[in-house]
């Protein structure tokens, strides 16, 4: 990222301190020890380890402006990273980044204390681009990092995740009923006997109206476009709201493809790109 900088900060406490958690073995949890954890390479690897994988902010940012997101987490006695905790945070969409890359974290070189590899809690300070302000449509409506939005969510307000998702008439069971009804298996498809998962996802808008179908797996031989054309046939959902008000919300569903002929699968996360 062009505008992203960090920095680890060791909190050099001489006292230890304790936690009692049952997800890390050895309970007791340091600050500080006589030989600190050491990521792979050291600090330059970790520098471009995160340097490198942060990625590009999946939001609207300030040029030039920067903020601070403290993240912690633990590398325990065997040198593997648990117990990420974002301390400070930024933008939900930045915040999930930071956890992600610091949970994907290859093993560590443990801390030792009294010559006996322990569990030794880090922070890191990350410099991100300061997301700006959030507009009026979002103001005082969404709890900042408990729903997900969209990254063009500032210009569309599309979100990810609410807190009333859409519905289908009925639920699932009619959408999978309606599915089943309107398919048509194409012929192509069948004469190849086409078996996957076909994926796509649309835009429930506060009316209820489907937006925006897309695609987002290739099996092709039709599967696809056969699969569009029953969602756009599809009436009206019940729209996703926020403490009562519609909101644009994305879906994203998977069909079991068996040869050629698709069926509903489940609903999946949303991804931030359209």
């Amino acid at each position: 990222m062009k505008h992203l900088y960090f920095c680890i900060l060791f909190l050099l406490l001489s006292i230890p301190t304790l936690a009692q958690k049952d997800k890390i073995p050895n309970s007791k949890i340091y600050i500080s020890v006589e030989e600190m954890p050491e990521f792979p390479g050291g600090f330059d690897s970790l520098s471009y380890y995160i340097k490198s994988n942060f990625g590009t902010p999946r939001y609207q940012y300030t040029e030039d402006s920067l903020a601070t997101l403290n993240i912690s987490f633990v590398v325990d006695y065997i040198g593997f990273v648990q117990d990420v905790e974002v301390l400070s945070r930024v933008h939900p969409l930045v915040d999930e980044n930071a956890v992600n890359l610091i949970k994907g974290m290859p093993q560590w070189k443990p801390g030792k204390q009294d010559g006996a590899t322990v569990n030794v809690k880090y922070t890191i300070p990350i410099r991100v681009p300061a997301p700006k302000p959030v507009p009026s449509f979002l103001r005082d409506k969404l709890p900042f990092g408990n729903y997900t939005y969209d990254k063009e969510a500032y210009e569309t307000g599309v979100f990810l995740d609410i807190e009333k998702r859409p519905q289908f008439l009925k639920g699932d069971k009619s959408f999978r009923a309606y599915v089943k009804q309107n398919y048509q298996v194409p012929k192509e498809a069948a004469k190849q006997k086409i078996d996957g998962t076909a994926k796509l996802s649309f835009i429930v808008s506060p009316a209820g109206q489907i937006t925006k179908i897309k695609a987002l797996s290739e099996l092709g031989h039709g599967i696809e476009q056969n699969l569009i054309e029953v969602l756009e046939k599809m009436p009206k959902w019940q729209p996703g709201s926020y403490k009562g008000q519609p909101q644009k919300v994305k879906r994203t569903v998977e069909f079991l493809v068996v040869k050629g002929k698709a069926s509903f699968k489940e609903f999946v996360p949303s991804e931030y790109n359209f």
